[in-house]
């Protein structure tokens, strides 16, 4: 990933960071493999029982993924292929 920018704010008493990531090729507007949209803030809710959260490239040809594991106090965001 070439970038990542994140954007916490607080939204119904939970804290909410809202995710950008761009690819290796450039591209950013992942699409998330939760709701199925390309979006510029993907939302990651902090938490333990948050489920993981995959954004994947839709640039033709690229298709890399990235996986968003949500902590208790953190986030960890880590390349697949």
């Amino acid at each position: 990933m070439k970038a990542i920018r994140i954007e916490p704010v607080i939204k119904d008493g939970q804290i909410v960071l809202l995710i950008d990531i761009q690819c290796d090729c450039g591209n950013n507007g992942l699409i998330s493999s939760q709701t199925g949209k390309g979006e510029f803030k993907q939302p990651v809710i902090m938490g333990k029982s948050v489920p993981n959260i995959t954004l994947s490239c839709k640039r033709h040809g690229c298709r890399k993924k990235y996986v968003l594991v949500s902590q208790g106090n953190h986030l960890h965001i880590r390349s697949k292929g």
